[in-house]
């Protein structure tokens, strides 16, 4: 999973997560990053907002994401990572 920032008129890459890292994805505004910023947040349905936990110490580390089509960016997101997986451990 990446993220990325517009600069400049292009996108630039801020963090990305391995798929194989993430541990659970939770739907709604449940982040400090969320309380932190309350009022760009109200501008979302809660349907709309999800938090990635991943890492692989006992302390997980957060993205929080915001995405006006929740499902078909998850789906799509694991369903890239699914063929890739396929297609590394087949050759």
């Amino acid at each position: 999973m990446i993220w990325q920032l517009p600069v400049g008129g292009k996108n630039q890459v801020e963090g990305c997560v391995n798929f194989r890292e993430i541990k659970e994805i939770r739907i709604g505004r449940t982040s400090k990053v969320f309380e932190k910023w309350q009022e760009d947040a109200k501008k979302w349905e809660l349907g709309q907002c999800f938090v990635v936990l991943y890492g692989s110490s006992f302390r997980l580390k957060n993205v929080s994401c915001v995405g006006k089509y929740l499902v078909f960016v998850l789906l799509s997101s694991l369903f890239t990572w699914f063929i890739i997986t396929l297609l590394t451990h087949s050759s």
